[in-house]
This record gives structure tokens, C-alpha cells and sequence, in this order.
């Protein structure tokens, strides 16, 4: 990537060092010849570790300049996860670094993943990088991504958030995943300064927004809490918070919105090489048209099919029935909430899309049955090659060039997506499919709660029964009472447990494997 813009500008900042974009193509075309006299070959794979961060950064450009792929991976992994990184994607190098002072220090080691195979055959658009989807899972799952899926990620997410020359992007998410890794090469393409903190401080960030003129920066909803308890007003060239990784409760949304705070929710995946879709927050904490794709994206979802708010508020007041177990394949709700057909939908529009001058329309109350969502299917050019094997062959994951993802959509009239929940956590209690999603978003509307997340524990008579995990002020018997006359029967969590964090993954995600884990336990512990 070679983009038209003043070489002697910062590309990087780093603790109290910075770089111009004329200092690191130097460095990484020296890097570059160094490596090729270790023996490193184009279509290779090398592991590289994503601190200290400078050197992460020459190697990304240094490979790229050899035509090799770089696999990051956080310092100091485990041997055992990275062996299994390794045999995985096939990765024939790892990058080790001897110090932080890295202009002729750091070597490449074989891994024998290959021993005395036939090298890998080079497609006309073979791997660029190849990077760790964030799920809990304990086998690793890699999207393998060429330079033409990077790129075209690049552009069209610097098209909708306005990003170019004189813009500078504060990266504090782990740069192993695609949030954070994402930012170096969105900066790269446009001339960007990407400014990257090691490890999230809210003080630190506070004080990075005003000295170093941050226009955009990246959170997950967590961080953004974090920063608003603070106190303090983003800064007025603060124009993007661009928030991932999880659910956002609204009140969240509507406290930041509310304090000034720019924010954008951006919908993504590793597989694409983060966002495909986005809103911009408003005043209500939602964002009432659905995520609009970006232009290119082609995404496949039933239509939204809304319940009215009476029928709602009929079932908030029916008595608790038994429960009742649905007959094969079929939810116990009406037969008529049969799917529709599914839409297709391409964007390819050419609009860019900014910050409203004005509030957007507020949402109504409608909900979206579940029956009637079905797993997002994606395609576009940033849609990756297929997930990693030995081999390296592509198409591994897809289906006709589409990938299905694991999360629950539909799509509204106006083409933007609602995004109900990951499949693979609906609830089923009593025959009914629940989603965890729109549980928690009610549960945040009490004021004593923090941060709730819901989940399914086995029950001997409804199949599996609601328990809420949160943190905040407010004791379990509160909120439970407040539930009893908020939420209908089907929507109550029968079990409430308060904890000071949730458990989280490497990623900032919420770790709702190890949040179950400890539900299950301090549920059985009071006898709940």
C-alpha cells in the first residue's frame, strides 16, 4: 500500500516516541532484506508477536513487502496454544525479538510445521494475514485474508467513518484480533497517525484525546463505561467512537450520547476483517433505521416481521402457565410466524455516511420474534479466503462464496440490520427460543444495574431456565422484584447473581462460557 500523502507526517506514536512514514519505510525495507537472508520465502507464514509494538508494525510492512503473511499473536503465548496456532494455519516461521531495541536485534526460527513438504502453491491472491477469530473456543480458528480483502475493508470503513490524512486513531484493543490490528492498516491506507496504547488506562486515553488530537478511537462498550465514569468531556475534535466487540446496552448508549460522545456502533468479524455494517448512536441509545452496510456488502436476512406493542403487553400480563414442550422443529408460539423469504440485499451505493446534524428518528416499541430470524449470511470482497489449514487452500468455511455467520439478523424495510444475538446462545425455556440479548437489554434499564448478562442453566422441567449475571448496586432481591413486574413470565431470569466483573476474554469480549461456569456454581452455592 503505497497511498498519496506527506511522507515526513507521524505514522506511529508509541509512549513517547513517534515515527514518520518516510522512518518506517526505511526500516522496513532493511527489515525486509534481513529477513529474506534468513531464508524467508514469499507465501510463507510467520507468527509475530504484537509488542513491542514498533517491531510488530516493521514486520507487518516488511512482509507485505516480501509477499509473506504474519500471523500475530499476543507476547508471551502459552507454547502449547502457539504449537497449536501453528500446526493450524501450517506457519512456517516465528518472529522472535531478543529486546525492545530492535533495529538489528530479533530472528526468524523454523517451526518444522512443513518439515519436507512441497511448498505452498501461490495463488494470484494467496494470504496476507492470517488472524485468530476471538471466541472462547480451545481449538483456534483462523481467517486467512489476502491483501485485496484487507484493502478493500480498508477503504470502505475509512470512507464511512471519514478517515484521512491529518486524522489520528488511538488504538488501545488488543492488536491480535482484528478491532485492533484493523487500525494500523486503516491508518496506512488513508495517512492516518495511529497512536496504540498497550493496555487500556481510562486516565491515560483521557489525557492521549486532548494532547494528541485523536479524531477517532475504538472501544469496546466496557472501555467506554470506563470513560464515562471519569467524568470528562471528549475533546471537541473527537468526531468517531466506534464501538464492537459485544452488546451495547442503551442506557450505556444513551449516557454517552448524552455527555457528548460521539458514537458510531460498528457490526463485524474477523472473517471480514471487522466492520460491515454501522449506525450512528442516537439520543435514545439505539439506532432506530438498523446497521447500514457498507457499500459492496452483500448480506442475506429474512425480513423483519415486528409484533405490535399490545400483543407485548398482552403476554406481560398473562399468568405463568406450565411449561410446555414444543413438538419437533417448531416453536410454541403461533404457526403463523412462519420465516418469510429470504432477502438478498447488495449496497453499492457510493454514499458516505456522517454524523447526523440531527437527532435521528426515535425507535418505536416493536419487537422481533425469534422464529423469524435466521443466521446472517455475508459476501463481498473483504470476505476472507477461508479459514486456515496446512495446506492453505482456500474456500475452507464458505459455501458458494457466502459465509453464514453464527449471529441471528433480520433486516428492516429500510435495509438496515438488526442484529438479535449469536445463534449458538439462544435459550430454549419451556419450548420457547429466547434471546439472551433482549433480556439484558431490559435488565439495563433498572438503574442499580451495571452490566447484566443472561444465560441458560440446565432445569429438569423447562429444558433450561433464565439466570442474570450483572454487576452494580443493586442487591439480587432488588432486581428480582423489580423483574416480577417489568418483564413477562418468559423473559424473567429465575436466578440473579451479582458479581463484581464479568469475565472476560483476551479480546474485551464477555467470556459467557466461564460467566455460565460461575452462574452454575454461586446459583447451586444459595440454593437459588
Amino acid at each position: 500500500m503505497r497511498p498519496p500523502f506527506d511522507p515526513e507526517a507521524t505514522a506511529l506514536r508509541v509512549d513517547d516516541g513517534a515515527w514518520r512514514w518516510s522512518e518506517l519505510a526505511e526500516r522496513s525495507e532493511r527489515r525486509a532484506a534481513r529477513l529474506r537472508r534468513q531464508g524467508l520465502q514469499a507465501g510463507e507464514v510467520v507468527l509475530c508477536p504484537t509488542t513491542p509494538v514498533l517491531d510488530s508494525m516493521l514486520m507487518q510492512q516488511a512482509l507485505a513487502r516480501l509477499g509473506a503473511a504474519v500471523l500475530p499473536v499476543r507476547d508471551g503465548l502459552p507454547p502449547a496454544r502457539r504449537d497449536l496456532l501453528i500446526k493450524t494455519s501450517g506457519a512456517e516461521w516465528i518472529w522472535a525479538s531478543a529486546d525492545r531495541q530492535l533495529e538489528t536485534h530479533g530472528q526468524l526460527l523454523r517451526t518444522g510445521a512443513r518439515g519436507g513438504a512441497d511448498p505452498v502453491e501461490q495463488d494470484d491472491d494467496p494470504p496476507f494475514v492470517l488472524v485468530e477469530t476471538s471466541g472462547s473456543s480451545a481449538r483456534p480458528k483462523l481467517a486467512m485474508l489476502s491483501a485485496t480483502n484487507v484493502a478493500a475493508s480498508c477503504v470502505k470503513v475509512n470512507e464511512r467513518l471519514a478517515v484521512g490524512p491529518g486524522d489520528a486513531w488511538l488504538c488501545v484493543l488488543p492488536r491480535q484480533h482484528v478491532g485492533g490490528l484493523a487500525i494500523g492498516y486503516r491508518c496506512a491506507l488513508a495517512g492516518a497517525t495511529m497512536i496504540v496504547h498497550e493496555r487500556f488506562d481510562p486516565a491515560t486515553v483521557h489525557c492521549a484525546l486532548h494532547e494528541h488530537g485523536i479524531t477517532h478511537l475504538s472501544l469496546v462498550p466496557a472501555m467506554l463505561q470506563r470513560l464515562l465514569d471519569q467524568g470528562h468531556p471528549p475533546p471537541p475534535g473527537l468526531r468517531v467512537v466506534l464501538l464492537g466487540g459485544q452488546a451495547l446496552d442503551p442506557s450505556l448508549a444513551r449516557r454517552g450520547v448524552g455527555a457528548g460522545w460521539p458514537l458510531y456502533l460498528g457490526y463485524g468479524m474477523t472473517e471480514t476483517f471487522s466492520q460491515i455494517a454501522g449506525a450512528w448512536i442516537d439520543e435514545a441509545g439505539t439506532v432506530p433505521g438498523g446497521l447500514e452496510p457498507l457499500d459492496g456488502v452483500q448480506v442475506e436476512a429474512p425480513r423483519c416481521a415486528e409484533t405490535r406493542p399490545e400483543h407485548e403487553q398482552a403476554s406481560e400480563t398473562a399468568p405463568e402457565q406450565a411449561p410446555q414442550r414444543a413438538p419437533e422443529g417448531r416453536s410454541t408460539r403461533d404457526e403463523a410466524d412462519a420465516s418469510p423469504a429470504m432477502q438478498t440485499v447488495s449496497h453499492r451505493s457510493g454514499h458516505r455516511s456522517g454524523i447526523p446534524s440531527s437527532p435521528l428518528q426515535r425507535p418505536n416499541e416493536h419487537r422481533y420474534r425469534t422464529e423469524q430470524m435466521a443466521p446472517l449470511r455475508v459476501r463481498g470482497p473483504m470476505l476472507m479466503l477461508g479459514y486456515a489449514n496446512p495446506t492453505r487452500s482456500a474456500g475452507t468455511g464458505l459455501t458458494g462464496g457466502w459465509l453464514e455467520t453464527g449471529d441471528l439478523a433480520c433486516q428492516q424495510r429500510t435495509s438496515g440490520l438488526m442484529i438479535l444475538g449469536r445463534a449458538d446462545d439462544v435459550i430454549i425455556s419451556g419450548g420457547v427460543n429466547i434471546l439472551p440479548a433482549e433480556v439484558e437489554q431490559r435488565l439495563a434499564a433498572f438503574e442499580g444495574v451495571a452490566e447484566v448478562a443472561v444465560v441458560g442453566l440446565p432445569d429438569p422441567a423447562w429444558g433450561q431456565r433464565l439466570v442474570a449475571v450483572y454487576t452494580g448496586s443493586c442487591d439480587p432481591a432488588g432486581i428480582e422484584q423489580w423483574a416480577r413486574a417489568a418483564l413477562p413470565s418468559h423473559l424473567r431470569p429465575r436466578g440473579f447473581v451479582r458479581l463484581a466483573e464479568l469475565p472476560r476474554l483476551a479480546s474485551g469480549k464477555r467470556d459467557r462460557r466461564a460467566i455460565e461456569r460461575q452462574a452454575a456454581a454461586l446459583n447451586s452455592a444459595s440454593g437459588v
